[in-house]
């Protein structure tokens, strides 16, 4: 099974949205969101490499700020970092970004 982790800046509305997406469409992968910068550590995930770098098989960052940071910051894993370029726009479960989700997969053949 592919390990996908999706990477924002507050782990509150784009990464959770991908992840709980992929939880209810495709269950063949394993998930998980977290954030450069999580607004509410109790609740959200900092990327970092125990929990979540090492953890995952690819990382799909929603805009280059966290690729770059993630890139900066860990780079024997950079190898795993791709941009999908969703921007700060929308909040969790927004009915466009569901949209993008559905349209992103497909094209990416996920």
């Amino acid at each position: 099974m592919k390990r996908i982790l999706f990477v924002c800046m507050g782990c509150e509305q784009r990464s959770p949205t991908f992840r709980d997406w992929f939880i209810k469409n495709r269950p063949r992968y394993e998930v998980k969101a977290a954030g450069t910068n999580p607004i509410n550590s109790d609740l959200s995930i900092k990327a970092n490499p125990s929990s979540t770098i090492e953890w995952a098989d690819v990382i799909f960052c929603m805009d280059i700020e966290q690729t770059r940071w993630l890139w900066e910051k860990y780079p024997d894993h950079r190898y795993k970092l791709n941009t999908i370029g969703i921007c700060d726009d929308y909040s969790r479960n927004d009915k466009r970004l569901l949209n993008l989700i559905e349209f992103w997969t497909v094209t990416n053949q996920l």
